[in-house]
């Protein structure tokens, strides 16, 4: 058996950038290219958790009569992938997509209303998240996502007041993956190349 021991491909991906805009906004071409900035704004700052991501996939397995405990096939079920984020700076941008969408008033003198989306209006927004380990991003690009779980938090004197959400990645435009990944990461070379 190979030694695929090496430590040059262990990572720590301390830091890096979220990005949100609308769906169908222009992607990077590749790792190189960075978002442009009139069509995605930077969320700030998150949570030192960092954005968390579950990418799952199910299968129903079939079971004969004849084969009980072992199914004899398996047939798709769902995909639910979800990226989690705890963010921290409290903005127009960022509380409306928390919030699952609103309108914003300007009341003048410095002062602003949000009233909420009704609870059947959807908000679904494209994301970026890409993530560094000195020399070497890598970057997830979610084409269509929606805050679809509680966004949870508290006002505490001795605390931050994060706005804690659950994005659940949807289904893309025709055509195309519901995510794709960019990197400049050489371990990624394909076999052969």
């Amino acid at each position: 058996m190979a030694d695929n021991l090496d430590p040059d491909e262990v990572r720590s991906l301390g830091t890096g950038t979220v990005y949100i805009g609308a769906v169908g906004a222009t992607e990077p071409a590749d790792y190189d290219e960075t978002p442009d900035d009139a069509e995605w704004y930077e969320v700030g700052h998150l949570s030192d958790a960092g954005p968390r991501f579950s990418f799952g996939k199910s299968r129903t397995p079939i079971r004969s009569w004849q084969s009980y405990p072992d199914p004899v096939r398996t047939l798709a079920g769902e995909s639910i992938n979800t990226i989690a984020a705890d963010l921290l700076q409290w903005n127009r941008d960022n509380f409306e997509y928390a919030m699952g969408g609103g309108d914003w008033t300007d009341d003048g003198g410095g002062l602003y209303t949000f009233e909420p989306a009704d609870a059947s209006a959807d908000n679904e927004k494209a994301l970026i998240v890409e993530g560094i380990d000195g020399d070497y991003g890598y970057r997830f690009i979610f084409r269509r996502t929606e805050v679809q779980s509680n966004v949870e938090f508290a006002f505490t004197p001795t605390a931050l007041a994060p706005l804690a959400i659950t994005a659940t990645v949807l289904a893309a435009p025709t055509g195309l993956k519901p995510w794709k990944f960019q990197t400049n990461d050489p371990a990624f070379v394909a076999l052969g190349s």
